[in-house]
């Protein structure tokens, strides 16, 4: 008659069971110290082909990216803004503008920053800040 050793065969079942249970806490434990993913922002929608930087939210991350303190899911999202609208430039200008800026040579490097991270031609003649201020 042959016999079987269930001691052998618990054994290793045991230690399966218990290596699957340490690494699964070893997850949990190491998964709560993650950041939280990024905050996707949707395209935003053109009204008519307006420019729509009316958003603070939106200003600010375009305003970050002038300052290089933006992340590349930033220049994203402001190069979207501006890659919707008939004219980034004028998009710029007028957002810049609301903002109440008033060191207008200032702004027109600010403006150029952006649209050249943004893959858009310098514009050097920035006459949005004419006859303002």
């Amino acid at each position: 008659m042959a016999t079987t050793n269930t001691k052998a065969i618990a054994s290793p079942r045991a230690i399966l069971l218990i290596s699957i249970l340490i690494g699964m806490a070893f997850v949990q434990v190491c998964g709560d110290n993650l950041p939280p993913p990024p905050v996707q922002v949707p395209p935003p929608s053109t009204r008519d082909g307006r420019c729509m930087l009316n958003d603070k939210v939106a200003f600010a991350v375009c305003v970050d990216l002038r300052l290089g303190r933006a992340s590349p899911s930033s220049k994203d999202t402001c190069c979207r803004w501006i890659h919707g609208m008939p004219s980034a430039m004028d998009c710029l200008c007028s957002a810049f503008r609301r903002a109440d800026i008033h060191v207008y040579a200032s702004v027109a490097d600010d403006i150029n920053v952006v649209l050249a991270v943004c893959g858009k031609a310098r514009v050097t003649d920035l006459n949005c800040f004419h006859g303002s201020g």
